[in-house]
């Protein structure tokens, strides 16, 4: 049975894939139409089971050792925590009885506004635009929307009314992108976005899916962005998620081997590969990439070993440049995890961490087309039915916007 979750879906940890912002071909009788974020994600590649080099790898506690992780609660990230609030509060409108997990305490969407415009973040305009588009989209008529709105200093709304008027037939997320593409056309610098979205190419980030007979959440997020096709690829691939964007991963590095065995400490930590080196970022390479990733406002975290596939074609006109990467949790490499409603840390905690990002030249529109997905499944039923209700699927949401962050991030420079 699959739960369609009008809502967000849950961190990098979603489902962040990067196909393209063109339409597809439709016979001349039809009019032509973008792609939705669920074809593009349909034509990614897909991780598949893991490969024979993955299985050749023996994954184990170091000698000696066992595994007594340290409890600890992830660092608070206020800007962040705020837009997921937003999502909070616009989602608990379509499912009232949803409820927060008891670490989390309610933030109204007046407090979460002001917290939004009183950051110094680089990307606060990039996110203010995403909280607009949600209170919009979802609730434009409700009082306290109306005030947080205003707070973000959104256009008037009589205007927001008349956007999302013209697209009440289509899905919410879609109202959304609606929005985020009306407040291209705002004058600065109220609305200047320091973030590099190219011209109609604000993401789009699908509200996730919910499987609940397999304890699996999925998203999907898309965009169109100005870096040229190797910056993206250096930015995006896995070894630079730590950095981009540090939303939520803490550690990302291929992980050492030696002698066919990965060891791994108490802590469940892994060592970063040093013989051989590591690849270089943005290129042609196989491997299992050590992930430490952390959830905004509750004690969550996991420790994984994920096998991953990255591939780039230099551009070659006509042919596009294009880079993309699959990656999957073989059987035995979730090391550990502290989810929600946990006392203490546990050793594996996910049976699934799948997802692909492609990203692809895109010359009519000059920009790189991304699309990025990402998909997981927890151990069992009773911790996912307390992490993917409302907290984790506004926070899965949030997250698919955060992949066109990543391809914008300044951590890494390019020319």
């Amino acid at each position: 049975m699959e739960r369609r979750v009008t809502a967000a879906a849950l961190m990098f940890v979603a489902v962040v894939s990067a196909a393209g912002c063109a339409g597809r071909r439709r016979p001349p009788a039809e009019t032509a139409r973008a792609a939705t974020p669920t074809e593009r994600r349909a034509s990614l590649p897909r991780a598949g089971a893991a490969p024979a080099a993955a299985a050749a790898l023996r994954v184990a506690p170091a000698a000696g050792g066992g595994v007594a992780p340290r409890r600890h609660r992830p660092p608070s990230n206020p800007l962040l925590e705020a837009i997921i609030h937003i999502y909070v509060n616009v989602y608990r409108l379509e499912r009232p009885q949803a409820h927060l997990p008891p670490s989390v305490h309610p933030v109204s969407v007046g407090q979460a506004a002001a917290t939004i415009m009183h950051s110094n973040d680089p990307l606060r305009n990039a996110w203010r635009r995403v909280a607009i588009a949600a209170l919009a989209a979802r609730g434009l008529e409700r009082h306290d929307f109306q005030q947080a709105l205003a707070t973000l200093q959104a256009p008037s709304v009589a205007q927001l009314r008349q956007v999302v008027a013209a697209h009440l037939d289509q899905p919410p997320a879609a109202r959304e992108h609606a929005v985020l593409l009306f407040l291209d056309g705002v004058d600065p610098p109220v609305f200047a976005v320091t973030s590099c979205w190219a011209p109609g190419g604000a993401p789009q980030s699908e509200d996730p899916t919910v499987q609940a007979d397999e304890n699996e959440i999925a998203g999907v997020g898309t965009a169109c962005v100005t870096p040229n096709i190797g910056c993206v690829g250096k930015r995006m691939d896995p070894q630079s998620w730590e950095k981009c964007p540090d939303l939520v991963f803490v550690q990302s590095h291929v992980a050492q081997a030696v002698g066919g065995t990965i060891s791994y400490d108490q802590n469940c930590d892994v060592a970063a590969t040093t013989n051989p080196p590591p690849p270089t970022p943005g290129t042609t390479w196989s491997a299992a990439l050590f992930e430490h990733f952390q959830i905004p406002l509750t004690p969550t975290w996991f420790k994984n070993l994920i096998w991953i596939d990255s591939s780039w074609r230099a551009p070659a006109p006509p042919t596009p440049g294009e880079y993309k990467f699959t990656y999957s949790l073989p059987k035995g490499w979730s090391l550990c995890s502290q989810i929600i409603g946990q006392l203490s840390p546990r050793p594996d905690g996910l049976t699934k961490d799948d997802g692909a990002l492609v990203a692809t030249e895109n010359p009519s529109q000059q920009c790189v087309s991304l699309t990025a997905t990402k998909t997981i499944a927890f151990a069992d039923s009773l911790l996912f039915n307390q992490f993917a209700d409302l907290w984790a699927v506004a926070a899965m949401k949030v997250l698919g916007y955060a992949a066109s962050m990543a391809a914008c991030c300044a951590a890494i420079p390019c020319p």
